[in-house]
């Protein structure tokens, strides 16, 4: 919409062909393939092991990566002791990553 309050956009300002250049690169882990390292300096950087791509020599193989979003989609704790994964949720809020 335009300040004007009609719906209709005018293309003299080179908006209609303006694209954005950035690439960008998804990755998707659950919460035990995650490694996390917060500083509140500069942000936190994230160890991920992935399990379906295994290197030539027949380990997991696993990639390091600074987030600049994060989107969860899993409760960070279950029942059993093992399965809490709150101190990393927090690691990604003290590291100042936007969800």
């Amino acid at each position: 919409a335009t300040d004007d309050g009609s719906d209709s956009v005018d293309g003299a300002d080179g908006t209609d062909d303006a694209r954005i250049e950035h690439s960008i690169r998804v990755v998707q882990a659950g919460w035990e393939d995650i490694s996390l390292t917060s500083y509140s300096s500069s942000g936190c950087y994230v160890s991920v092991c992935l399990q379906r791509a295994t290197s030539m020599d027949g380990r997991d193989k696993v990639i390091m990566v600074k987030p600049d979003f994060v989107l969860i989609r899993n409760i960070a704790h279950g029942l059993p002791p093992k399965q809490d994964y709150r101190r990393t949720l927090y690691g990604f809020k003290y590291g100042g990553v936007p969800s």
